[in-house]
């Protein structure tokens, strides 16, 4: 049926229109493609290779290489070749005969053989953008069926691992998301295919040119995970003037990208830069560019060195929140510093399923660039602290007093108590707990609390416990964390947060492998915590390899933390945990009340449980609502998501935060 002339889709379901506007703008768009010939396609490609190799190759760009995969890093360039199989595997897609509707286009093309007036590259995507036009007219005109019709649309857009060589079907379904939805998640990688790109190359440079036709789209969250060509979410941040919020993650973000968020997003408010390892792929310059013009990052910091009066030009005017990731580079603090001295509005906000902060890059981000920005250009806007204990000790009552009232927006403490050594650990505990009173009652708006535990737990327990009493009534977000098996938390130290933060609404324990839970070797079927109503949410998690087999023993005892944790919270809501294989009984044997659960599988890649052990989880957990699946297998995922498909409960790929993998 031709959506075009679908009056009748007022009287589907949201599924049934959604799935009627797609079928029938595949079908359209697949015919154009069709006249698209494999001989054009290589000859376009052959052109813009030579005209790359004559040109002046940019920084960290081998001469000769096509522009358009000069973005993607080495162990992606699989993508090229991958994207020539597919091409030959779907021949059939792309015939030398022209489909029927085929428009004489007058337009001479020098790439296309034996000087072929019309070019089928071009006419291609002038039909394209038509029907896309189309599609999109039709929608802002069709009585809306409210937010479902929008969450089916959302849902079958999303392209099978089945189809992933079907390049029609991806580039029907992308468009359709971007010309219709205000949010827009590009590529959640349902199989683990961050070494491929959904978007062959040949067809790369003719896909941005067609997202850039579509100018104005609706989008104003954009999320892009996995290997997709920067020059096409460059093409998308272009036509989409409306765009707030940027989340990217699994891709190669150049500095073209960046600065083109800079010149076209104006409204954006929340950037989030993933997983990307952005200081290795962009240059000082381009980060320069990007947020503050023509200035360069030398010419910024002299003039806060030298307080000279200098004009800086703000791009992102209405930033409000930026994550970017950190290491013990001094040009990555460099900038850091830059934007909490220009910035006077901005954030940084960190990812809550994030672990190993400390061991992740941010060891000496309070002393390096918090107190330097400090020094530079007084109050900072940071609502989180990082800090470790042994500079937490050094500070002096005049430093100390500087950190807290420059930081006034302060909501958050992360602290690690790792750096206590064992002589003389009283009197330091004695002291740096000391210290964090005075943080506390200089900033009564800290409500969350991240610790990673010290080896020694009477340690952790002199340095927080002076805290935990001052700040109880106000903490209702405690993060207690074991990064090494080193350190441990203790069932006693879990008890001791519960009863102390009668406040608590959510409650996360990260461990790295969960014997460094420690528990009562010959505890009952329930641990006494304390009882704690406005206990929401608890995470009960570890990042370790996991064991491929677990003694009954250790099962038990984990299965009892999870269901006495639970049972501390008689009005619970949310559960997060983490599975592995040696864990699997855990699934069946699980009982809650929970409305939104998130299951993470650990070493997903090696293991997955079965669809029967899922069925059981969910049958076991009469109030659930929404189910999050974290490393579970494409396959598996969308046949859980057909079976649930006629219920009421929500299957998501992804942690909590809707983001494919932690």
């Amino acid at each position: 049926m031709s959506w075009r002339t679908a009056a009748s889709l007022e009287t589907l379901s949201s599924a049934s229109a959604a799935r009627t506007l797609i079928q029938a703008t595949l079908c359209k768009i697949r015919a154009i493609l069709q006249g698209v010939s494999l001989q054009v396609l290589r000859s376009h490609y052959q052109q813009a290779n030579a005209k790359s190799s004559r040109r002046k190759p940019k920084h960290g760009e081998k001469a000769g290489e096509i522009n358009l995969v000069s973005g993607i890093p080495d162990t992606k360039i699989i993508a090229r070749d991958k994207s020539r199989c597919l091409i030959e595997e779907n021949r059939k897609l792309f015939v030398d005969k022209p489909s029927e509707d085929t428009e004489k286009e007058t337009t001479s093309c020098c790439h296309c053989p034996d000087g072929q007036e019309v070019c089928s590259m071009e006419a291609a995507l002038h039909k394209t953008q038509k029907v896309l036009l189309e599609v999109k007219s039709f929608w802002d005109q069709l009585p809306k069926f409210g937010d479902p019709l929008c969450t089916q649309l959302d849902i079958l857009t999303e392209v099978h691992p089945r189809h992933d060589g079907d390049f029609a079907q991806h580039l029907t379904k992308l468009c359709i998301k971007l010309v219709t939805l205000r949010t827009v998640f590009i590529d959640r990688d349902y199989d683990d295919r961050d070494k491929l790109c959904v978007v062959p190359c040949l067809w790369a440079s003719w896909v941005a040119d067609l997202i850039r036709s579509l100018h104005p789209l609706p989008t104003e969250v954009l999320s892009c995970y996995g290997a997709l060509y920067p020059n096409i979410i460059e093409s998308v941040l272009r036509a989409a003037p409306l765009i707030k919020e940027l989340n990217l993650s699994h891709l190669n973000i150049t500095d073209d990208l960046l600065v083109s968020a800079s010149w076209h997003c104006s409204q954006l408010e929340r950037m989030r830069l993933l997983h990307c390892y952005p200081w290795l792929v962009i240059s000082p310059q381009g980060f320069a560019q990007a947020f503050f013009g023509e200035k360069s990052c030398e010419t910024l910091l002299e003039g806060l060195t030298t307080k000279k009066q200098q004009h800086v030009k703000i791009k992102f005017r209405k930033l409000k929140e930026l994550e970017l990731s950190y290491g013990p580079v001094r040009t990555i603090t460099d900038f850091h510093i830059l934007l909490m001295c220009y910035y006077k509005n901005l954030k940084f906000i960190y990812s809550e399923w994030k672990s190993n902060f400390f061991d992740d890059g941010y060891e000496n981000y309070c002393e390096d660039a918090i107190m330097e920005a400090i020094m530079a250009s007084g109050a900072v806007s940071v609502d989180n602290l990082l800090i470790k204990v042994d500079y937490l000790h050094e500070l002096s009552t005049s430093e100390l007093e500087t950190l807290i009232w420059n930081c006034p927006l302060l909501t958050a403490l992360r602290i690690d108590c790792r750096g206590v050594r064992s002589r003389s650990s009283h009197v330091l505990g004695k002291r740096i707990g000391d210290q964090l009173v005075e943080i506390g009652r200089g900033r009564k708006s800290i409500c969350t609390l991240h610790a990673n535990v010290s080896k020694e737990e009477c340690h952790t327990r002199a340095i927080l416990l002076p805290f935990l009493l001052t700040r109880a009534s106000s903490l209702t977000d405690v993060t207690l964390e074991a990064c090494s098996a080193l350190e441990y938390i203790s069932v006693n130290f879990i008890k001791l947060v519960l009863e102390t933060c009668p406040s608590i609404e959510r409650l996360k324990i990260k461990v790295w492998i969960r014997s460094m839970v420690r528990l009562p070797s010959a505890a009952s079927d329930i641990i006494a915590f304390p009882q704690r109503h406005s206990l929401r949410e608890i995470w009960l998690h570890e990042d370790g390899p996991g064991e491929s087999e677990g003694s009954l023993s250790i099962c038990k005892l984990w299965l009892i933390l999870l269901k006495s944790l639970l049972a501390a919270a008689p009005d619970i809501q949310s559960l997060s945990f983490t599975i592995c294989e040696g864990l699997i009984n855990v699934l069946s044997k699980l009982h809650s009340d929970v409305e939104r659960l998130h299951v993470r599988i650990l070493d997903g890649h090696e293991w997955q449980p079965s669809v029967s052990q899922f069925r059981s989880l969910i049958r076991n957990q009469p109030k659930l609502k929404v189910l999050f699946l974290e490393e579970v297998s494409g396959s598996l995922f969308w046949e859980m998501s057909k079976i649930f498909q006629p219920t009421q409960l929500q299957i998501f790929w992804g942690n909590f935060e809707g983001w494919p993998r932690s």
